[in-house]
C-alpha cells in the first residue's frame, strides 16, 4: 500500500485465476481507494501463460503508477524474470515490460524488490539476480537498475555480495539515491549512490544476531533517512544522517511480528500495516498503527549514535490466555519512564496499568469484571521505544 496526496491509497498485489482445467495463474493487481476506503478503480493485468506478482509500486510525477515484481512462465516455473506495468491516474493500462530471465551468460534477473522515481523522472529499481560466475552460483545476489519513464533499461549494476534481497531504495533530495538490505544475520548494509551508480559511501548497522530483513527505506524528519527492519519479531525504525551515521533506533512489537509494510504519510509520521501471529495458526491478525518518529538526536546517547546498539525493550505476559489476572514482565531498563496500557482490537485504551518510573520489572493486572472476553493488546512505551504483546481474555 502507498498513500496518495488526496488522503486515499493504492493497494497492490496479485489476483489468482482458476481455469476450466483446474489450473491457475496469478496476475498483477492494483486498486485505488479514496480517503474513506471506497474503491475508485481496480485493474488486474497479466497473461494466461505467465504467473505474475507485484512487490512494489510507486506513484510517478505524472500522477500515474508503476508496479513492478516477478513473473514465471507456465508451465516452466524456473523461467522467471521481472515484470513492470504502467497505469494512468484513472487506472488505464499504458504499458507492460518484461525483463527476460537471461540477461547475459553470467547472470540473470530473478525478481524486483522495490521501485522509486528519481527527480529526473527515471525509475530506480532494486532486486535480486542469480550470478552464474559467482563463488556460489546457486546464491541470490542484489542488483540496481535505472529505467526510463517508458520502462526501458538505461543502466544496471550488480551490487557487492554483501547486499542481499530484499533490497530497498529511496531517491534523495540531493539527486542521489540510497539502498539498504540485510547483509549478515543481525547486520544491515546501506550505501548512497549517484544516479550513475557510483558508490559515495557505504556503512553497516548492527542490531546483534537474529533473522530479519529490510522492510522499507524512506526520508524522515530533518532530511534524515529512515530504515525500517524486521528482526526476530521486532519492528525497528533506524534513523540515519545524510552520511549514514546512526541517529536513533525505535523498536516496537516485541513478539509475533511476521510481516510489515510502512507508508510515509508526513515528514515525521509513518503508518505501518503489519501482521502478527494469530491465536490459532495459520491465522494472522492485521493491524494498522501510526508512528511519530524523533525529529532530532537530542536525548539520544553517544553510544546509540555512534555504535548503533539497541537497548532491550520487550514485554511478556503469563498466563496467556488468562482468566482475570495476568503477570507482565518488562525487559526494560529500571527507573525509566514507561507507560503500560491495555488496548482493545480497535486500538482504544482500556486501562493504564502503569505510568511513570519503573521500580520493578514484574507487574500484575486484574481486569474489571465488566471487561468482555476477547483479544487485547498490552503496550509498553518509553520516550523512544515501544513493545506490544497480544493477550487473550477467556472467562
Amino acid at each position: 500500500m502507498i498513500g496518495c496526496t488526496d488522503g486515499g491509497a493504492v493497494l497492490f498485489g496479485e489476483t489468482f485465476n482458476r481455469h476450466i482445467d483446474s489450473s491457475w495463474n496469478s496476475k498483477q493487481w492494483v486498486e485505488r481507494v479514496s480517503a474513506s476506503g471506497a474503491s475508485l478503480w481496480s485493474v488486474s493485468i497479466g497473461a494466461d501463460t505467465l504467473n505474475a506478482w507485484t512487490y512494489s509500486l510507486v506513484q510517478t510525477s505524472d500522477s500515474g503508477f508503476v508496479a513492478i515484481g516477478q513473473y514465471s512462465q507456465i508451465p516452466r516455473g524456473d523461467l522467471r524474470g521481472i515484470i513492470a506495468i504502467k497505469l494512468a491516474a484513472d487506472g488505464t493500462h499504458l504499458w507492460s515490460v518484461i525483463y527476460p530471465n537471461i540477461n547475459d551468460s553470467t547472470w540473470s534477473f530473478r525478481r524486483a524488490d522495490d521501485i522509486q522515481e528519481a527527480p529526473d523522472g527515471t525509475l530506480l529499481v532494486t532486486g535480486s539476480y542469480l550470478g552464474y560466475d559467482m563463488p556460489n552460483p546457486d546464491a541470490i545476489y542484489a542488483f540496481w537498475m535505472r529505467l526510463s519513464a517508458q520502462g526501458e533499461i538505461i543502466e544496471s549494476i550488480l551490487l557487492p555480495e554483501d547486499y542481499t534481497t530484499p533490497l530497498r531504495v529511496v531517491a534523495l533530495p540531493n539527486q542521489n539515491f540510497m539502498v539498504a538490505s540485510r547483509c549478515t544475520p543481525g547486520q544491515f548494509c546501506m550505501a548512497e549512490l549517484s544516479l550513475y551508480g557510483d558508490v559515495l559511501w557505504a556503512n553497516r548497522f548492527s542490531l546483534g544476531g537474529g533473522t530479519g530483513w529490510a522492510l522499507d527505506l524512506d526520508i524522515g524528519p530533518n532530511d534524515t533517512r529512515v530504515l525500517t527492519v524486521q528482526l526476530d519479531g521486532h519492528l525497528y525504525f533506524i534513523g540515519l544522517s545524510e552520511d549514514g551515521d546512526s541517529l536513533y533506533t525505535v523498536s516496537s512489537y516485541a513478539t509475533g511480528l511476521s510481516y510489515a509494510q510502512t507508508t510515509h504519510v508526513a515528514a515525521d509520521t509513518f503508518v505501518v500495516t503489519h501482521s502478527i501471529q494469530g491465536l490459532i495458526p495459520p491465522y494472522t491478525d492485521i493491524l494498522v498503527s501510526k508512528f511519530l518518529l524523533p525529529g532530532s538526536v537530542s536525548g539520544v546517547s553517544n553510544e546509540l549514535r555512534n555504535e548503533g546498539t539497541v537497548s532491550t525493550f520487550s514485554l511478556a505476559a503469563y498466563p496467556n490466555p488468562f482468566n482475570s489476572t495476568i503477570s507482565i514482565t518488562l525487559d526494560v531498563p529500571l527507573h525509566q519512564e514507561v507507560k503500560l496500557a491495555l488496548y482493545d482490537l480497535l486500538g482504544r485504551e482500556v486501562a493504564v496499568i502503569h505510568r511513570g518510573r519503573l521500580n520493578s520489572t514484574t507487574l500484575s493486572y486484574t481486569t474489571p469484571a465488566s471487561l468482555a472476553s476477547g483479544i487485547y493488546f498490552l503496550r509498553a512505551a518509553s520516550a523512544n521505544q515501544a513493545a506490544m504483546q497480544k493477550v487473550v481474555l477467556l472467562k
